[in-house]
């Protein structure tokens, strides 16, 4: 082949991964969970959608330890100001005009905020002998210095209600009751730890943004103990993202230069010359582009990360695709490597053709990223490389090994098939053990630091609202409230949040009728009572008669959202209350309860009476997602294999053959997780693309190794291909990130066992027994003008 055509074929192949540069240089990765998300999962949809836009998932907490409070509490402070740096701001204390106002609107719907059970314990607080105490308690309280201006409250509100009430509020603004310093600061009943909830203006998965917040938290931390001996702790979802994104470049700095290495000396040893180590990277460089710039042009410029992600599995096969090109090039036989390259590619295209089916986004994307992708590979091997890659007449380096191999699986074909059977008996008992992962934290690569901190944070603190809520939605605001009120019932959970601040109108008429009937049959006794108690107590009575107007009150303003406004409730309640693009209403409640067991039997309460009630939970999410997507898969599955059947056989039509390229990668897929399920390696959805990637990289070895007049030349580029994954993708199984680490073993075992099944079986359905070469004539004998192969066979 002349100059002119090689440089007229590298041309070509250059202007056309330009073209599909500039288009993959659109492209916007999604990390939104949607992609996953089934078509027609309404409640799994909603859940993603809830969490999504929770601003309580911006919420940094700062927690400190120190012997001296003030210290604490210093380093709070400075950690504050420097943290608005990077995005993120404390809380706003309440001012004191707004905490005055709560005051009044409590008092003015007084009536409608008491429940039946506090006035049951108001009725025990009227008692004379309770009475009097309660009279000597405010006049001792009024008589030290400081208290007088709180006068007028008590006055006009004898049985202190409106502090009941004020109580039971405050767990709103504090986090359960805890005290609180003026800027914001929590103090904890301990006084050895303290508190400061930092609001953050980007979620989480923002990793570049998350990466220095974390470094500045970082710096605060060893500054503050090094000059101060207070220790700081960061809580909360910006350091567990932080630790999953640092752990997974820590993995890829150790092993991405060991496997760089392997693969380049597996490389180097079978192929000595720069360019041939050059043109078997064609295919890889020609998949990764070209499939992006398609996926980029048919579903746009958001592409999920998880399809992403995949481009790992995708390169390999496309490396493979060249490795066996260029070494056939060189060999000069690459016409006759062309047909088994393009049933490997139709077979894998075919499969994953069937993704386009599929309910779920990311997988239909999959799919044409794939298909699109080998198919340039594919492109690039038999129409490129032969063109830029010289004949080379050169003794395989790998060739004893190979040879070796050859005439082992030729001579003793059936030792290997026995062989087969036998470790296929011993791991079959292994699928019976096969565990799914039970808990989705379990692929948590957050540090044991973190993980303990935040277990400590929960026992001291309690459950921070944000991992588990009660959801209502309704048409209106009041009948959304009503439904979280009665779900919350139905689960015996207590009133808190929006269902305590905001009662639906049928619940204000009930308890201001009750109020009313209450005051009619116990205001005269009261006054008779209060006027004995005031004299044993040495006090004048007249000034708490006050309270009788305010008791007696037969008519009250009702409650409404904008009762609340510009009070310290008001930001809460927008955490809390939302209107939907549609017009209807989300009321949100947080619950704290996280023992498995209750937080199941809850569940079940919530939703049995259909009413748009619902249990939000960052945990069952994680669940739901890796079962819905493990189910897509499941479904899947089986036409995913139907279809490469039918491929093989339509290509193939030879039923021994057929047989012999079917069977390895089903073999192999039987004893990769054979073997899991003895090792004890708990699965995940990410596990049954590890058996989609190891069922067609067998399907590749077998086409090859099932044709007698190409297991001499083949068996070399399979070892190299078969190295290289497993030095590219098995260096993984050294991993910190669990989820990374799990995925490398996995693919570490089932590469394995697909060379391994494929030499033991393939040759066993071979007619012939003998093994046989390749010798290629020199091309200018040919008549043809083209590689021309004759077989001799030796025993």
């Amino acid at each position: 082949m002349n100059s002119f055509s090689r440089i007229v074929a590298v041309t070509v192949w250059v202007a056309l991964l330009i073209a599909a540069l500039s288009v993959v240089t659109r492209i916007k990765p999604d990390p939104s969970l949607h992609a996953v998300i089934p078509r027609g999962d309404h409640n799994l949809d909603r859940e993603v959608s809830f969490f999504e836009t929770r601003s309580a998932a911006q919420i940094l907490v700062l927690e400190t330890e120190s012997d001296v409070s003030q210290a604490a509490i210093t380093v709070l402070r400075d950690a504050a100001r420097e943290l608005e740096r990077v995005g993120a701001r404390p809380q706003a204390p309440p001012s004191a005009a707004a905490a005055i106002r709560l005051t009044d609107r409590v008092y003015e719907h007084l009536p409608v905020l008491t429940t039946a059970s506090m006035l049951t314990a108001m009725e025990q607080r009227m008692q004379p002998k309770a009475l009097t105490q309660r009279l000597r308690e405010l006049s001792s309280f009024l008589l030290e210095p400081g208290n007088l201006i709180y006068g007028e409250a008590v006055y006009r509100d004898l049985l202190g209600l409106e502090t009941e009430v004020l109580t039971r509020l405050s767990g709103e603004l504090s986090q359960a009751g805890m005290d609180t310093t003026e800027d914001g600061i929590l103090r904890h009943s301990s006084g050895r730890f303290f508190a400061l909830l930092l609001q953050v203006d980007h979620p989480p998965g923002n990793s570049d943004r998350t990466a220095a917040l974390m470094r500045t938290v970082n710096e605060i931390s060893e500054r503050a103990l090094n000059e101060h001996e207070v220790t700081i702790r960061a809580i909360g979802s910006y350091r567990h993202f932080n630790d999953n994104y640092s752990q997974i470049w820590r993995d890829l700095q150790v092993t991405l230069p060991i496997s760089l290495v392997l693969i380049a000396l597996v490389l180097f040893s079978l192929f000595r010359r720069a360019r041939d180590l050059l043109a078997l990277h064609m295919p890889a460089i020609a998949a990764l582009i070209g499939g992006t710039a398609v996926v980029v042009l048919i579903q746009g410029e958001s592409v999920p990360m998880m399809v992403l992600g995949f481009g790992a599995g995708m390169l390999g096969i496309a490396v493979d695709y060249g490795i066996h090109m260029t070494r056939a090039a060189r060999d000069g036989i690459a016409d006759m490597i062309r047909k088994p390259l393009s049933l490997s590619f139709i077979t894998a295209a075919s499969a994953f053709l069937v993704l386009l089916t599929a309910n779920v986004d990311a997988l239909r994307t999959l799919g044409i990223f794939v298909v699109s992708g080998l198919g340039f590979a594919v492109l690039t091997a038999t129409m490129v490389l032969p063109r830029i890659l010289r004949r080379r007449k050169r003794r395989d380096p790998w060739g004893a090994t190979s040879d070796a191999l050859v005439d082992f699986t030729a001579t003793k074909r059936w030792w290997g098939l026995a062989l087969a059977i036998a470790i296929t008996i011993g791991t079959v008992p292994g699928l019976l053990e096969l565990r799914m992962v039970g808990d989705p934290q379990d692929l948590d690569g957050s540090s044991q630091e973190t993980r303990d901190d935040l277990a400590a944070f929960r026992t001291r603190w309690g459950l921070l609202s944000g991992n588990h809520f009660v959801v209502a939605e309704a048409k209106d605001l009041d009948t959304a409230v009503g439904n979280l009120i009665a779900a919350k019932e139905r689960a015996g959970l207590p009133p808190v949040a929006a269902d305590l601040l905001l009662p639906p109108p049928n619940i204000q008429a009930q308890r201001l009728r009750a109020w009313t009937d209450f005051w009619r049959t116990h205001s005269s006794q009261l006054a008779a009572d209060l006027q004995v108690a005031a004299r044993e107590a040495g006090l004048r009575a007249s000034p708490f008669r006050r309270s009788f107007a305010s008791y007696g009150r037969l008519e009250c303003p009702p409650i409404s959202r904008e009762t609340w406004r510009g009070t310290p409730l008001d930001n809460r309640l927008n955490d809390l209350v939302s209107e939907q693009p549609d017009g209807s209403w989300q009321v949100v409640s947080p619950l704290t309860v996280d023992d498995p067991e209750r937080f199941a039997a809850i569940a079940t309460e919530i939703a049995s009476a259909d009413d748009g009630t619902w249990l939000a939970s960052r945990r069952l999410l994680g669940h739901h997602l890796v079962d819905a997507m493990g189910d897509s898969l499941r479904q899947l599955g089986f036409w995913v294999a139907l279809v490469m059947i039918i491929v093989l056989v339509a290509m193939i039509r030879n039923t021994r053959r057929t047989i012999s390229v079917i069977l390895p990668p089903a073999i192999a897929v039987v004893w990769t997780f054979g073997i899991f399920g003895h090792i004890q390696l708990e699965l995940s959805a990410l596990h049954i693309l590890v058996a989609t990637f190891v069922a067609g990289v067998g399907i590749d070895d077998a086409i090859f190794l099932s044709r007698s007049e190409l297991r001499s030349h083949a068996m070399s580029p399979i070892l190299a291909t078969t190295a290289t994954s497993l030095a590219g993708v098995g260096a993984m199984a050294f991993a910190g990130h669990p989820a990374i680490q799990s995925v490398g073993i996995a693919v570490f075992i089932g590469m394995a066992a697909c060379l391994a099944a494929c030499l033991l079986i393939c040759p066993a359905f071979d007619r012939k027994r003998e093994r046989p070469t390749i010798k290629t004539v020199d091309l200018a004998s040919s008549p043809l003008n083209d590689a021309i192969t004759t077989r001799t066979h030796r025993r």
